[in-house]
């Protein structure tokens, strides 16, 4: 039997996995926005639409393809319970990204050992390499 080894990712690989994922939230958003001009021209549905779109897969994306946001998979990232090893839920997806309304305080702790921002203290996560 394989013996299977954990590895924190790196900082650079989660901020290219994340930068990937709002690049994809944005131009669904867009998208939806753009549609949705042609029927309500001079109303904030469009762009209520597209926050909504933008704000809501940033929070679930890594209950994704079990515990991969689209981004994280690209990168060969993975979200997953700190104590278990288990994939990410949805659940804990969003209890990890609803702390990226704390802006540039959820990362602080991403200097640490632990390489874990807020979001991942809080809903016991971390990100990990596939090897």
């Amino acid at each position: 039997m394989i013996e299977k080894h954990i590895v924190t990712a790196s900082i650079g690989k989660r901020f290219s996995a994340q930068f990937i994922d709002e690049c994809i939230a944005f131009f669904f958003g867009y998208i939806a926005m753009l549609l949705l001009r042609t029927i309500a021209p001079n109303d904030a549905l469009p762009i209520i639409t597209m926050w909504i779109i933008v704000v809501g897969y940033t929070l679930v994306a890594d209950g994704m393809f079990v515990g991969q946001s689209i981004g994280k998979k690209l990168m060969k990232l993975s979200v997953v319970r700190v104590d278990t090893d288990e994939p990410c839920s949805y659940a804990r997806s969003v209890l990890r990204n609803i702390t990226y309304l704390l802006g540039v305080f959820d990362l602080i702790p991403l200097i640490g050992s632990q390489k874990r921002r807020l979001g991942d203290y809080l809903a016991k996560t971390k990100v990990i390499m596939e090897i």
